[in-house]
């Protein structure tokens, strides 16, 4: 057993060629997009050449390295910031093809994630995925399910895989009604998906849990903690560059405004304690959620104790992490919560209510656990308000935690994973 654990080892020191495949990568900055470019770099660190294929994006952009090959694309249109990409060219496969690839990684079940199946089979290279999805998804955004229904059928034509389009079609023909569709038929679409790939990440048990109830075997994985986040000014300093003052209270979301986030639970949980003297609600980041949240400052007559920060370079939200004094986060459709490292590394304590979505959150030692209601959720933001003793050890706890976590960790135990892969 020793030997074997020593030869892969040492196929993982082996530089490697992986190609990792994601519909969302920088400059945009959501969970996925973060996740790609923490394994990227941390790899590239270690020796590893990293090609990320992805879509092109609207904004001006450097990038980090030149094995970036970026689709042209357009606005999908139905989720704020995601790309349409199709369809693929003869050239696209062939530049594949001559990279040679070790591993290809697929971080997305869309487009860009379906020719890298195909690329997969085609070439017969070992095939990876991360699940960043949490497939609740679906219950606040009903086009996901015929996303995926479509997916599901692309990678099946595509890969020639032991379901036919006959069986597909029977699958998928009476269910094409989103008010119909059932948990049967996502059932089939998931594990017939997964059934494609040779080793499937998830960055969180959640996800793990998730997919353990359709009899999926995963690794759990998550994202990799960067060394760029760190505590680089005081307090007073920070509030003194956002125009903070000393004596407020104030709570933080540093979370995308799109709906799933939930920031207008939070705003709902503020106005039931806006009476607590000197609070404050700091939200950071533009979404399409941004004027729907600011309409219910006004019915909820908060406008004066919530303040829009907008979109911040990266600089600055950890800038603003430290101007404040507890990071609010109410999501429940979370993988892994990133926007929590964050503030596990500042030194800021957490309040939130999705469970096994990060291994650095432990209820009452490292965070404070809220039920999912406002009423529940105000009243935590009230005892972290009131003690100042818990909030100084969660921060530490979980500051403490994250240093298990950091990129270099988390890039040598994907490079197990994959050395473990090729060697079977």
């Amino acid at each position: 057993m020793q030997h074997l654990t020593d030869y892969l080892s040492t196929l993982a020191l082996i530089n490697m060629r992986i190609g990792f495949f994601t519909d969302s990568y920088l400059p945009r900055l959501d969970g996925i997009a973060v996740s790609v470019e923490s394994f990227r770099s941390a790899l590239e660190r270690e020796g590893h050449e990293v090609y990320v294929f992805c879509p092109t994006r609207p904004e001006p952009f450097k990038e980090p390295t030149k094995r970036i090959y970026r689709f042209k694309s357009v606005s999908m249109g139905m989720y704020e910031g995601y790309r349409q990409t199709l369809p693929y060219l003869p050239r696209h496969m062939k530049y594949i093809k001559n990279l040679d690839l070790d591993i290809i990684h697929v971080h997305t079940p869309t487009q860009i994630g379906s020719l890298g199946i195909y690329a997969a089979k085609k070439f017969n290279i070992p095939l990876a995925t991360t699940c960043h999805s949490d497939f609740s998804l679906a219950e606040d955004y009903k086009w996901l399910k015929i996303v995926f229904g479509l997916t599901t059928v692309l990678t099946s034509l595509a890969t020639k895989n032991n379901m036919s389009v006959k069986q597909i079609a029977k699958m998928l023909q009476p269910k094409l009604s989103l008010k119909k569709w059932d948990k049967k038929v996502v059932s089939q679409m998931i594990k017939h998906y997964y059934s494609l790939f040779d080793l499937i990440i998830t960055p969180s048990q959640k996800i793990q849990n998730d997919l353990k109830r359709y009899k999926i075997k995963t690794e759990v994985l998550p994202t990799g903690i960067p060394g760029v986040i760190k505590r680089t000014s005081t307090q007073k300093a920070a509030r003194a560059q956002f125009g903070i003052d000393t004596k407020v209270f104030v709570y933080v979301s540093t979370s995308r405004p799109v709906k799933e986030k939930r920031i207008d639970f939070i705003i709902k949980a503020f106005g039931q304690i806006k009476n607590t003297p000197n609070a404050m609600l700091a939200i950071a980041g533009d979404g399409p959620e941004i004027p729907k949240l600011k309409e219910l400052c006004d019915e909820l007559n908060l406008y004066d104790q919530v303040r829009f920060f907008g979109q911040l370079p990266h600089a600055d939200i950890f800038k603003l992490l430290q101007a404040c004094d507890v990071l609010v986060h109410s999501s429940i459709r979370e993988t892994q919560g990133l926007v929590l490292n964050e503030a596990a590394v500042i030194g800021l304590p957490v309040l939130l209510i999705d469970e096994d979505i990060n291994p650095i959150f432990i209820d009452d030692k490292s965070c404070l656990r809220a039920k999912n209601s406002v009423p529940d959720f105000a009243k935590k933001m009230q005892i972290l308000a009131h003690s100042p003793d818990l909030r100084k050890k969660l921060a530490s706890s979980a500051r403490q935690n994250s240093r298990k976590y950091t990129e270099p960790i988390q890039a040598k135990k994907l490079l197990d994973f994959y050395a473990e892969l090729l060697s079977s």
